[in-house]
């Protein structure tokens, strides 16, 4: 004995059929509800992916810097190079914007986070902050120009 119905329960009665499952012509079907819930999960991993990436996010943004030490140098006789690197990206997100960047497809890639050193200012001990490093392996007879700008 209800005297209110629903607006959804309304429109199922008339049409025998759920609003959102119809086509634009009017036909359809009902989707079972694993369907739905797995439609709507979906929707919900797209989303929490664009929530965690910036709208204005590039592969540009990626790769902070490369590192030109005395082992970095060391690392180049095996056709390796070595950057500094944001420290959200992961090895894919490296080797896409290595790609674009410098025009050369990378073998592999290796991922290092590399502690801060602790410093002291008088009594007062602090410490330098902590970022990620990548090692770029090259196939051979690829070069990258890291040295063009320093």
């Amino acid at each position: 004995m209800f005297l209110f119905r629903s607006k959804k329960k309304k429109e199922e009665e008339k049409d025998g059929l759920p609003k959102e499952v119809k086509d634009k012509n009017g036909f359809g079907r009902p989707k079972s509800s694993k369907i739905l819930k797995r439609e709507n999960t979906e929707n919900i991993k797209t989303q929490k992916i664009q929530k965690r990436r910036n709208k204005d996010f590039k592969l540009e943004s990626i790769l902070v810097r490369p590192l030109i030490t005395e082992k970095a140098g060391a690392l180049g006789v095996f056709n390796q190079y070595v950057f500094e690197v944001s420290g959200k990206a992961n090895k894919v997100e490296v080797k896409k914007s290595v790609e674009q960047i410098y025009g050369v497809r990378p073998m592999s890639v290796n991922m290092s986070n590399v502690l801060g050193k602790g410093v002291r200012f008088g009594r007062r001990i602090s410490q330098c902050k902590s970022w990620r490093k990548a090692i770029v392996t090259l196939r051979e007879g690829d070069k990258i120009e890291v040295y063009e700008g320093v």
